[in-house]
């Protein structure tokens, strides 16, 4: 006898299971994007930019200035004519 519904519901549950994994390790990418983001700004005279808005806020990175995130991971950086020093 085949027992479908338990066999989907396996099925659901390793799912579930994965998203959980990707979710978490999403978040860990964004933390240590974070952290070099922070590294770059202190170190690059930050509090003179240009253009800082939002960063070393509660906001989330990618609404710093300059920054696009997408799939959870920094890919791209605009601090051109920003003003960087160091």
């Amino acid at each position: 006898m085949h027992n479908g519904g338990a066999e989907a519901e396996d099925k659901a549950r390793r799912e579930a299971d994965e998203r959980a994994q990707n979710d978490a390790a999403t978040v860990q990418s964004l933390k240590t994007d974070k952290a070099a983001l922070i590294a770059l700004y202190n170190s690059t005279n930050g509090v003179r930019w240009k253009k800082n808005a939002k960063w070393l806020t509660g906001a989330p990175i990618g609404e710093w200035s300059g920054v696009t995130v997408k799939g959870g991971r920094v890919v791209k950086l605009d601090l051109q004519f920003n003003n960087l020093q160091g």
